[in-house]
């Protein structure tokens, strides 16, 4: 699945971007209204990466008024393994901040 999607040097150099690159310190300065969305299966990006990480969790509660939502029995690919659950979630997301906004 991953070579139909890109090479696996990409792959590699992408997360090997990641790895180097920290923005942890910026996540509180977002002001849009974010959802995190995560699957409680998911070892590539877990809810939790202990402490030398900043999984999900974190990023959520680092982000003002973020919403996080953890989909059950879901790994790394919500959108592929879970699409109408995913697309629930976001569209009542929005329905809701456009709500506020109104």
């Amino acid at each position: 699945m991953l070579e139909r999607n890109c090479s696996v040097d990409v792959f590699c150099a992408a997360f090997d971007a990641m790895i180097e690159m920290d923005l942890t310190s910026d996540l509180p300065s977002i002001k849009a209204p974010t959802l995190v969305m995560d699957g409680d299966e998911n070892i590539l990006t877990p809810i939790v990466q202990g402490p030398a990480g900043v999984g999900n969790a974190a990023i959520a509660d680092a982000i003002p008024n973020a919403e996080p939502y953890v989909i059950e029995g879901c790994a790394h690919t919500n959108l592929l393994e879970q699409p109408e659950l995913s697309t629930r979630v976001v569209v009542e997301f929005l329905q809701g901040v456009e709500a506020h906004a109104a």
